[in-house]
């Protein structure tokens, strides 16, 4: 077995194994592949060991083995080319810290939510039981037809047992999701909110930025390091579309500061150096974006929800009342 042509490979594989023990995630673009990250770096040694067995070098083996996960081969081939594969275990690290902001920011609207739509299932359900009689009483006594408000209300009272029942469930589950959820399914929650899909959006950019400034200063090709850049970072490219050189139009399909990078005048600076400085103005535009919605995301939250539920508890009290005077009214002039 080549163990000495798989080492760099292995101790590649030890640092990741020795990462995720650690209790951080590690993403290699498994995506919704159900095996472990342990049991996939094993398979995927297993696949190399018969290549580089056939006399392929390590190399070659992981840029033509297909059943690679793409950002895995281009972390791979950077950790076999770079002169700092630290680099790329930094990229490969999904980065929590900066993020539980926003779930922090999330479990508090959550947690406020649940208790404003608590308050006014419980002001509704008062209302049904008290108000409700009353004006059908008066409607009766002026043998008049209720308003739909009216009617809205007193079925609201007929049904009382069904939606204060499916409010609390949704009430427990709310509360169960604000403190008890683990961090992995309120990410998946928070991927749904835009600000977060911006901030990934902007990592994906300055991984780019990074993978490609890490490759072009290692004198490799463009194209192929354009290519494993994209791979890495998750970001989607034009298929078939050349390599981007100094004397070639910017791309529409490369992020703007990227193309500026590998396309503009820079008076001397090396495109690698520049791009490494694009890397951290995009990292920096992801930190300002997520500082920012983790402050504003629970008195958005609470604005909205609460905002709305209160409406609509005032109209469902305050509608069959300005009916019941206006027909209280007419029925005086009759």
């Amino acid at each position: 077995m080549p163990t000495d042509d798989l080492e760099p490979l292995d101790r590649f594989h030890r640092e990741l194994k020795s990462v995720s023990a650690s209790g951080t995630v590690v993403d290699i673009g498994l995506g919704p592949r159900q095996a472990g990250l342990t049991e996939e770096l094993d398979r995927i040694r297993a696949m190399l060991v018969i290549r580089v067995g056939l006399g392929q070098s390590l190399d070659a083996a992981v840029r033509e083995e297909a059943s690679l996960p793409p950002r895995y081969r281009a972390a791979a081939l950077a950790w076999l080319r770079f002169d700092s594969p630290a680099e790329v275990l930094d990229a490969l690290v999904v980065d929590s810290a900066r993020h539980d902001g926003v779930l922090r920011g999330l479990r508090i609207s959550l947690l406020q939510s649940g208790v404003l739509l608590a308050i006014v299932c419980v002001c509704l359900a008062v209302s049904a039981i008290w108000l409700s009689p009353r004006i059908d009483a008066i409607y009766e006594d002026l043998q008049m037809k209720p308003t739909e408000s009216a009617i809205w209300l007193s079925a609201a009272r007929a049904w009382l047992p069904v939606w204060t029942t499916a409010a609390s469930v949704a009430f427990l589950a709310i509360l169960w999701l604000a403190l008890y959820s683990h961090r992995t399914q309120l990410g998946r929650l928070s991927e749904w909110l835009p600000m977060v899909r911006r901030r990934q959006r902007l990592i994906g950019q300055a991984r780019f930025a990074q993978y490609l400034s890490s490759w072009l200063r290692q004198d490799l090709p463009a194209d192929e390091g354009t290519a494993l850049a994209a791979s890495f970072s998750g970001l989607d490219l034009a298929p078939d579309r050349p390599a981007v050189s100094p004397e070639e139009v910017p791309r529409p399909d490369l992020p703007p500061l990227v193309n500026w990078a590998l396309t503009g005048d820079l008076a001397g600076e090396s495109r690698s150096s520049t791009l490494q400085t694009v890397a951290e103005v995009y990292r920096r535009l992801a930190d300002r974006q997520i500082a920012w919605w983790a402050r504003t995301i629970p008195v958005d939250f609470a604005t909205v929800i609460g905002g709305i539920a209160v409406l609509l508890y005032g109209l469902s009290v305050l509608l069959p009342i300005l009916g019941l005077l206006q027909d209280v009214a007419s029925f005086g002039r009759e």
